[in-house]
């Protein structure tokens, strides 16, 4: 199925995502809920057995660590992160474990992680699996965790209920949402608020955690130096990662971080950072490194996401 099918199937009635490749940690412990409280964004208690929820893990300046996602069971938490911060989450998160009843654990390869995009709670009923509503495409949806040793079994149970989506169609779809990826839009420069994850991954009224004192401060002042928005291409134009903005003027605006052809709006469309002040809705975008020569892209600035 091409990817456009398949982007305009989940977007009416669903489909599977296969996470299997994120990195998958548990933390376990009478200390577990108190010590990841202390190094995460978002407020843990009181647990919610039946949701996955995104947090920031950062430094003490505010810039993140990791993006990740967790969710709790009765003896342990879940955490899932991007598969290239498979060391460093698993180093950042135990960094300030010392006399703490808690021991986090790699559990990448003992369990399978399925999105179901556009689902409930209300549509799974599969024996021996760990369903929780997640929103983490910023639609509603449910994670699925399996031990590895059912994966296939479930897998294939999922399939005959919802197709399966490419993971070219699962990157449109994430773009469209605006959802902001670690490698991305997402790194070690990174300050959460500029990204928009205060919206989402970020509790203001939580106890302390690394990294508070800058977001608290951040939320004061209002504003931040960037923020990731949304970027449509002129017609029969296609945009890169890469590419930088800049103003009608030719003062620099920002850069592409993500880019994909949609074919719900028929257009080549972007995530990327648009510094402060830039007050323009219509900016160029052009290669890297070009000259003046290389003629540039119309684009129409967005708020994300871009679909309703």
């Amino acid at each position: 199925m091409s990817v456009a099918r398949e982007a305009a199937a989940a977007r009416e009635r669903g489909a599977l995502f296969d996470l299997s490749a994120r990195t998958k940690l548990t933390l376990t412990g009478g200390d577990r809920v108190r010590y990841l409280n202390g190094q995460i964004s978002q407020a843990i208690s009181p647990l919610d057995f039946t949701t996955t929820r995104p947090a920031c893990v950062l430094t003490a300046k505010g810039r993140m660590s990791g993006y990740l996602h967790f969710c709790a069971r009765a003896d342990a938490l879940l955490i899932d992160g991007e598969p290239s911060q498979r060391e460093d989450l698993a180093a950042r998160l135990e960094r300030y474990l010392i006399a703490d009843d808690a021991e986090l654990r790699d559990v990448t390869g003992e369990y399978a992680l399925f999105h179901l995009f556009g689902g409930t709670l209300a549509d799974l009923s599969l024996p021996g699996v760990e369903a929780r509503a997640s929103a983490r495409y910023h639609q509603p949806g449910v994670d699925v965790w399996v031990p590895r040793g059912q994966a296939a079994e479930t897998w294939d149970a999922l399939l005959r209920r919802w197709p399966a989506c490419s993971p070219e169609t699962i990157e449109l779809l994430r773009i469209e949402n605006g959802v902001p990826a670690w490698g991305a839009e997402l790194d070690g420069q990174t300050i959460p608020v500029e990204a928009g994850l205060d919206r989402v991954a970020i509790d203001y009224h939580k106890g302390c955690y690394i990294g508070q004192e800058t977001i608290s401060r951040l939320k004061s002042i209002g504003h931040v130096n960037r923020t990731l928005r949304g970027l449509l291409a002129e017609a029969g134009a296609e945009l890169t990662a890469g590419m930088r903005l800049e103003t009608p003027s030719g003062e620099p605006a920002g850069v592409l971080t993500s880019a994909a052809d949609s074919f719900a709006l028929a257009r080549s469309l972007a995530l990327g950072y648009v510094k402060r002040g830039v007050i323009s809705d219509a900016l160029l975008a052009r290669p890297p490194d070009s000259g003046p020569d290389v003629p540039a892209i119309a684009v129409e600035v967005r708020d994300l996401p871009f679909l309703p």
